[in-house]
C-alpha cells in the first residue's frame, strides 16, 4: 500500500518535459544549493561567539546521530531511485544508488526539527520551509520518491525519558544521553513528558513483591505516573503505545489504554520474540 502512494505522489509531483523551464531550474537550484545553507548557518553560528558554540555541538550531534539512522535504515532497506526503476522523468544527474532515506532531507529536516524544539520557533519554522521546499525540489526533478523525504524527516527523532527524580537512570547513561544534545531529555513531569510524542512506550515500574515495603513505597513514587487516556491527551492524537510486556495493569498503564492499543503492543512483543530465536539458534548451533 506504501508503494503505491508513493507512486501516486511521485507522479503527481514528477517535472514532465512540458513544465515550465523556469521551474526546473528554480527546482535544481533548490535540491543542489539550499543545502548549503547548513553549513554556512554552522559557520555563523560558531563565529557569532561562545554562548552559540554549545548550539553548533549539539546540531552536530543532532546531524551525526540522523545520518546514522538513516544510513542503517538505508543498508538494511533498499530502494532504487525512481529514475533507476525507470519511472518518470530525470532532470538531475545523480548516482543509482539507494534513495531511501534521502541525506538531503535527513540533514535540513534534522536542522529544522533542532532549532523547533530548542524553542527557536521562528527560526526553527523558516528552516523548516527551506527543508519542504528542497524535499520537493528533489521528487519534482525525479532523484527522490516522496517517502524517501518523510524517511529523513521520521530520522530526526527525539527521545524523551520520564521518571520521578529518585528513579533517574544511572548517572553514566545520562552522561551518555547529554552527548546527543537535542535528542535526549529527562524530565519528571509526566504530561511534559508524553506532549505531542508520536510513540509513548512505558514498562513495568513496581517489580518488588505484592505487599511488600518496597512495592508499596514504588506505588507511592510513581503516582501520576500510569499511562492513562487522560494523560495520553497530551501526546499527538495518532499516538503508537507500546509496552515491553508482561505488563501490571492499573499501574504504569490503564487497562483502557492498554486495550486500545493492544495490536501495537503485541506487535512488539512478537518482535522480541524474533530476535531471542535468533539469539537461540546462534547458541545451539555453538557458534
Amino acid at each position: 500500500m506504501l508503494e503505491n502512494i508513493n507512486y501516486a505522489l511521485f507522479a503527481l509531483l514528477n517535472a514532465t518535459p512540458a513544465s515550465p523551464q523556469w521551474a526546473i531550474e528554480v527546482a535544481i537550484f533548490i535540491a543542489k544549493d539550499l543545502i548549503l545553507i547548513v553549513p554556512l548557518l554552522v559557520v555563523t553560528l560558531w563565529l557569532w561567539g561562545p554562548a552559540q558554540r554549545q548550539m553548533v555541538f549539539k546540531l552536530m550531534l543532532a546531524l551525526t546521530i540522523s545520518l546514522t539512522v538513516s544510513w542503517a535504515i538505508g543498508h538494511l532497506y533498499p530502494h532504487d531511485r525512481p529514475f533507476v526503476a525507470g519511472v518518470g522523468y530525470n532532470f538531475l544527474h545523480h548516482a543509482a544508488d539507494d534513495s531511501f532515506p534521502s541525506d538531503h532531507g535527513t540533514v535540513s529536516f534534522t536542522f529544522a526539527l533542532a532549532f523547533l524544539f530548542w524553542h527557536r520557533v521562528w527560526s526553527g519554522a523558516l528552516l523548516m520551509a527551506l527543508a519542504a521546499a528542497i524535499a520537493w525540489s528533489r521528487v519534482y526533478l525525479g532523484v527522490h520518491w516522496p517517502l524517501d523525504m518523510v524517511g529523513g524527516l521520521l530520522a530526526g527523532m527525539q527521545v524523551t525519558c520520564v521518571c520521578p527524580e529518585a528513579y533517574r537512570p544511572a548517572a553514566d547513561v545520562l552522561m551518555l544521553a547529554h552527548k546527543y544534545g537535542s535528542q535526549f531529555h529527562f524530565t519528571s513531569d509526566p504530561v511534559e513528558g508524553v506532549r505531542d510524542a508520536d510513540v509513548v512506550a512505558t514498562a513495568v515500574w513496581n517489580t518488588a513483591a505484592p505487599g511488600t515495603a518496597e512495592s508499596e513505597q514504588r506505588l507511592r513514587d510513581f503516582v501520576g505516573f500510569q499511562l492513562t487516556g487522560k494523560l495520553l491527551e497530551a501526546a499527538k492524537p495518532d499516538a503508537m503505545v507500546l509496552h515491553c510486556l508482561p505488563a501490571h495493569r492499573g499501574e504504569e498503564i490503564s487497562t483502557a489504554v492498554f486495550e486500545q492499543h493492544a495490536d501495537e503492543i503485541f506487535d512488539e512483543a512478537e518482535n522480541r520474540l524474533h530476535v531471542q530465536k535468533a539469539v537461540l539458534a546462534i547458541l545451539l548451533a555453538g557458534k
